[in-house]
């Protein structure tokens, strides 16, 4: 009999194709840096194909040849520390500060397995089996899970109906109210990480997934953190995390379950808040549920739900009242002196959600005119970093009081390793001082073996999406809750004697309108 690497089922040796899921015999690793299915770990471990891989490990099928039963092994493999040939198993990791930050990691991905050990009755947490250092690296084995997470429900259904997503996430939060208690913090909370078994059990995957996958010192922390998901004080090296963290998450993957839309990205809603109720994107909930939602929802940590307790509490009260927080924004309705000398030449924007040639789009002609101006109180403008190596860039947003935070690595043969090759926003714009200058940097040639692949890119599912209302919203505002809606946009300007510039006078395509068949 040969036991299959595709699903461990076993099968007569004369047939080179499983009859029960397909998986053909001989298969390679789906990545040079996969470890080849058929190795076997710790002697009692047999490994076979991968079921998923990200920014900080790789998680394949397994078998107990002891125990005999389906597993599921965790990698520790940080893509931008380590790395693995062709043909060889042991890991190899890089040297300088991508070492130290390699050994911190691991620290901490195998020291949380051990806790989490403890929690192996407790509903909602996967069961951890085992863990144990080979290969240069470090190993996890866990009970092995049969079904789909939300992510992949929401990727065929849109969303779901209020009911079952609050049964979901009242699941999620029964382990969490544990947890908490003995420090852990899961801190990547998101529909990917939601597991629905195919009885119906709800499992949450990768608790303390951001503390091993990178310290807070790492050029790579935005490799754990998921764009709508990730609280505020997440971004922040000195970020005050704890229960409210995850709460924020919890409560953003119920939003994205019942809207289909991803919600604002907390960094920006921190700069000008653009979050939109649920009921007012289509979903259908009671108020006092909604405005559970949106409390634990709330951009500061102190104006938040602060427990996984308090917050199930909420959800399940009929009498929930909203807290609402004022929020310090740019007041777009307001023309300083300067702008109103020479009456509408400045112009209103008219937001376009056809497929149209951008015009003007943050800089460049119209705007590129008030560069040199001022800036104004609490404001600042984005340093150009193109071509500059990260840590000088890191400095440059710093000295403008700009949060700094690495998108993604691009290996390019042409660009020395970590020169920024692309920067968001655009150099010159003036923005809220405290905002977002996000890169994408440079990993120089490839090598070998390159990590690659995300388990991240939660976009929206555009079947159900609902056309926003970004009328009279200043248009860095507007194009946040367009990302968030999963559309895309195009500007044109037209002059006005009556609204401020950069705020939206008009849209193309009326708010409230089913984007499906666009």
């Amino acid at each position: 009999m040969r036991r299959c690497l595709g699903c461990m089922g076993e099968y007569e040796d004369i047939n080179n194709t499983c009859p029960h899921c397909g998986y053909a015999w001989g298969t390679p690793a789906k990545e040079a840096y996969h470890i080849t299915p058929g190795s076997i770990l710790q002697e009692k471990y047999l490994i076979g194909r991968v079921l998923g891989y990200g920014g900080f490990g790789v998680t394949y099928m397994g078998f107990d040849l002891r125990l005999e039963r389906k597993i599921a092994v965790k990698e520790y493999l940080p893509g931008d520390f380590s790395t693995r040939m062709p043909g060889q198993t042991v890991l190899t990791v890089y040297s300088g500060e991508a070492e130290e930050q390699f050994v911190a990691g691991l620290r901490s991905f195998l020291e949380e397995a051990q806790r989490l050990a403890k929690f192996n009755a407790l509903p909602g947490v996967v069961d951890i089996y085992d863990s144990f250092l080979e290969n240069q690296t470090g190993y996890i084995v866990m009970e092995y899970l049969e079904g789909r997470t939300v992510k992949e429900i929401l990727a065929d259904e849109g969303k779901m109906d209020f009911p079952r997503a609050k049964e979901i996430i009242l699941r999620v939060l029964t382990p969490l109210k544990v947890v908490h208690q003995s420090g852990i913090i899961h801190r990547d909370i998101a529909p990917d990480n939601i597991f629905i078994m195919r009885d119906d059990e709800v499992r949450l995957l990768d608790f303390g997934a951001s503390r091993y996958a990178t310290t807070l010192h790492s050029k790579s922390l935005s490799v754990i953190l998921k764009p709508g998901y990730a609280p505020e004080e997440q971004y922040r090296g000195r970020g005050n995390q704890g229960p409210w963290s995850d709460v924020y998450a919890a409560a953003a993957s119920f939003y994205k379950m019942i809207t289909g839309i991803t919600p604002v990205e907390s960094m920006e809603r921190k700069m000008g808040d653009t979050l939109r109720e649920p009921s007012k994107l289509g979903a259908v909930l009671p108020k006092s549920a909604e405005n559970a939602i949106m409390n634990a929802l709330n951009v500061d940590p102190a104006d938040r739900i602060q427990s996984a307790d308090a917050f199930e509490a909420a959800l399940l009260s009929e009498e929930v009242a909203r807290n609402k927080v004022k929020q310090k924004k740019a007041d777009a309705g307001k023309l300083p002196l300067w702008a109103k000398i020479g009456g509408g030449v400045l112009g209103v924007l008219v937001l376009c959600l056809g497929i149209l040639m951008t015009v003007d789009m943050m800089g460049g002609g119209l705007l590129a005119s008030i560069i040199g101006t001022p800036v104004g109180e609490g404001q600042t403008r984005v340093p150009y970093v193109l071509k500059v190596d990260v840590d000088d860039a890191a400095a440059a947003a710093d000295k403008a009081g700009l949060i700094f935070q690495v998108m993604g690595r691009d290996y390019e043969d042409k660009v020395p390793k970590d020169l920024v090759m692309k920067q968001e926003p655009e150099s010159n714009r003036v923005i809220s001082a405290g905002g977002m200058l996000r890169v994408w940097i440079s990993g120089g040639k490839a090598p070998p073996a390159a990590m690659g692949g995300s388990e991240d890119g939660d976009e929206a599912n555009n079947e159900d999406a609902l056309i926003p209302d970004v009328t009279s919203w200043e248009i860095g505002e507007a194009i946040a809750m367009l990302r968030a809606a999963g559309l895309s946009c195009a500007l044109a300007y037209e002059e006005s004697d009556s609204v401020a510039r950069d705020v939206v006078i008009r849209q193309d395509i009326p708010a409230g309108e089913a984007l499906a068949g666009r």
